[in-house]
């Protein structure tokens, strides 16, 4: 009898370990990732990308087949400024997605998260991935035409040259020599070329048969404005008032050596 109950008891063990775990139901699931994908949208819409990302994170290590929760994390994480996340996040959604207007939704995400890092090559590469899946796509050409285009430059970018000079352009203002370098050049020239203006006026004066020490006055103008030039050529435009002061100072000093060297002469 005992052994009769052991081994009925034994056998109602064997019988209930094999029986399957109850699991939540296909359609349970459904529900569970479409409610937690709302939640997730709606934090989104309403500036919480952070909270969102985090609900969407979670979801994605439950249910990592779900693709329309890695578009919304990378829709998120983008918003959050987690460029490097995002790009992630829509790889996934366009390796899981199987129609080509959802995979090239993947890839124009990608596209994007290269634009906001001035990136227009690669954003370019991953636009016409897109592209190739949706030839037709109207809205997609004009995004990705819009978003290639160089973009116009306003104001004092406009001015790029004026603003930096030849020797900014170089690259002579990133290092600690190249503003002496500009120095040892630009000094020895300002001071040669007005001496030299100085004495082609007082030529030119005594060929008219005019007062040679007229010239003087013509020198120093000649001599003010040409400093003036060549500065902002050479240097770019002043970007402060002790700029614009020293230009005014070095401009006077050539202007007094081109009217020293009338009367010298």
């Amino acid at each position: 009898m005992k052994a009769n109950r052991v081994c009925v008891t034994l056998g109602a063990v064997l019988f209930a370990l094999s029986l399957p775990f109850p699991q939540l139901s296909r359609g349970g699931q459904d529900e569970e990732i479409n409610g937690r994908i709302a939640v997730a949208t709606k934090l989104h819409s309403e500036g919480k990308s952070e909270e969102a990302s985090s609900i969407l994170e979670a979801l994605v290590r439950s249910y990592p087949k779900q693709p329309e929760a890695y578009l919304w994390l990378g829709r998120a994480e983008v918003a959050s400024g987690q460029l490097e996340e995002a790009r992630d996040a829509f790889r996934h959604y366009a390796d899981l997605s199987t129609s080509p207007k959802s995979k090239a939704e993947g890839y124009r995400g990608i596209a994007r998260t290269h634009l906001k890092e001035n990136d227009r090559g690669l954003a370019e590469t991953w636009y016409r991935k897109a592209k190739e899946l949706q030839p037709d796509d109207t809205t997609l050409a004009k995004e990705m035409d819009e978003g290639l285009r160089e973009p116009k430059k306003e104001g004092s970018e406009a001015f790029g040259f004026f603003n930096q000079g030849l020797f900014g352009i170089c690259g002579g203002r990133s290092v600690w020599w190249g503003w002496v370098l500009g120095l040892v050049l630009y000094v020895p020239a300002l001071l040669v070329g007005s001496a030299n203006s100085g004495r082609s006026l007082r030529a030119q004066y005594e060929q008219m048969n005019a007062d040679p020490r007229s010239a003087a006055g013509a020198a120093f103008f000649m001599s003010l404005i040409g400093a003036g030039i060549g500065f902002i050529i050479f240097w770019g435009l002043p970007g402060s008032v002790l700029a614009w002061c020293l230009l005014g100072t070095i401009a006077m000093f050539a202007g007094g050596i081109a009217s020293a060297t009338v009367a010298q002469a």
